[in-house]
């Protein structure tokens, strides 16, 4: 039963970058079907007294925990007490599923495995991207492209964050699995700029600008065929991208300076009006959208996670939020010096990358609420531990040699 619930979690990150892309009447999206399956199988195989060992609760846990109770204290307060619980019943699913992450997978390999499994999905969310490009099945607007009927600018985001994953093992990977992944640097390029996002867009300038870290200590042909692979596919893409994407991405730059961002501008204003309305406690978790009605006059998406946390959970919400963020990240800080091991210093490398992607994806976004966030958040603290406890072993021998 364990292996088929680590079956079942690696399925489940597959299905993370295409989320909402298939509907199951009565359960939700394909990613919340398996997600479900996943903690039936987890719990039962804990339940059953397999050989599986409880590992004890990181602090990352424990702060999502108080994160999450907080979330479900504003049932309590909120606008629409319905919505407040449903949204706390999400916060709920997420975290069993980080817990469950938490306890199965207690391998590199198996978090390597994870982060294959994420790399996969993007594949496939590129494959439909495409598909959809080339039948000419844009989504409102003429311009635009995504997976199925999902969010274009959640789409492209999802595969933006796959960008360092592919990195990583386009250099750590042996054999011909370094391919598929490096492959997929130049695919996701092109797919993002199929979705023209543009919020996507600034982030992938970014990421990959944060990506040549990971390449740096790379042996020096590697280094030169993974660049002038690249480089030689994303030039082959961008002749072949369409004019109206190409001008609708050129925009970007004057969307920023404007302060409009898409419209966002005037959402971020009413929030901060709701917001001052009930300063300290918010319009309870789900009620960003409702709270914005008098001023909008319609429910609006806030389209910034931090900014809905605020007005839905007053001030501790963001605070607890952003905390999970350090928190996984503080354990990397130390290693990024030169004097840290290699491994340690590419696990550094990579979620240090990856967390920065994810913080800047939730000012343009909605997504604490997302399993990508989660998943991201959670792999970074499960790497960490799953090196230190291969280490330990080392560092004593070291420490008694030393004695």
């Amino acid at each position: 039963m364990p292996r088929l619930t680590r079956w079942l979690l690696g399925l489940f990150v597959f299905t993370i970058p295409f989320d909402q892309a298939f509907t199951l009447p009565g359960v939700g999206s394909l990613s919340r079907a398996v997600g479900l399956a996943v903690a039936a199988f987890g719990v039962l195989t804990v339940l059953s007294g397999d050989t599986v060992r409880l590992r004890r609760p990181s602090l990352f846990l424990l702060c999502a925990t108080l994160f999450v109770a907080w979330s479900a204290m504003s049932v309590l307060w909120g606008i629409d007490r319905v919505a407040s619980a449903m949204q706390a019943f999400t916060f709920v699913q997420l975290l069993v599923l980080a817990w469950l992450i938490w306890s199965f997978v207690d391998t590199s390999a198996r978090a390597g495995g994870l982060r294959w499994a994420y790399m996969l999905g993007t594949w496939f969310t590129i494959g439909t991207v495409v598909w959809n490009y080339l039948n000419q099945n844009p989504t409102v607007d003429p311009s635009r492209f995504t997976a199925f009927d999902t969010n274009a600018n959640y789409t492209a985001l999802n595969m933006v964050l796959a960008i360092p994953m592919a990195f990583d093992a386009a250099v750590h990977a042996r054999g011909w699995a370094r391919l598929p992944a490096l492959l997929l640097v130049p695919a996701s390029l092109y797919a993002i700029s199929l979705t023209a996002s543009r919020s996507a867009a600034l982030s992938t300038v970014l990421v990959v600008i944060g990506c040549i870290v990971l390449i740096v200590r790379a042996k020096p042909v590697v280094k030169v065929v993974i660049l002038t692979v690249l480089v030689a596919v994303v030039a082959a893409f961008a002749t072949t991208l369409p004019e109206r994407t190409l001008r609708r991405l050129a925009g970007t730059l004057t969307e920023v300076e404007g302060g409009d961002f898409s419209g966002r501008g005037w959402i971020w204003g009413a929030g901060v009006e709701a917001w001052l309305l009930d300063p300290a406690l918010g319009a309870g978790a789900g009620n960003f959208n409702r709270a914005v009605v008098p001023t909008l006059g319609s429910a609006r998406s806030a389209h910034n996670s931090f900014l809905a946390l605020l007005v839905e959970l007053g001030p501790l919400g963001p605070a607890l939020f952003l905390l999970l963020f350090v928190v996984a990240f503080w354990p990397y800080a130390t290693l990024l010096s030169g004097r840290a091991p290699p491994e340690a210093r590419r696990y550094a490398a990579l979620h240090t990358v990856l967390l920065l992607m994810l913080l800047l994806a939730q000012l343009p976004a909605t997504w604490h609420y997302q399993r990508v966030t989660w998943f991201v958040l959670v792999a970074a603290t499960l790497d960490h531990a799953v090196y230190l406890r291969l280490t330990r072993p080392v560092r004593a021998r070291s420490a008694a040699d030393a004695a």
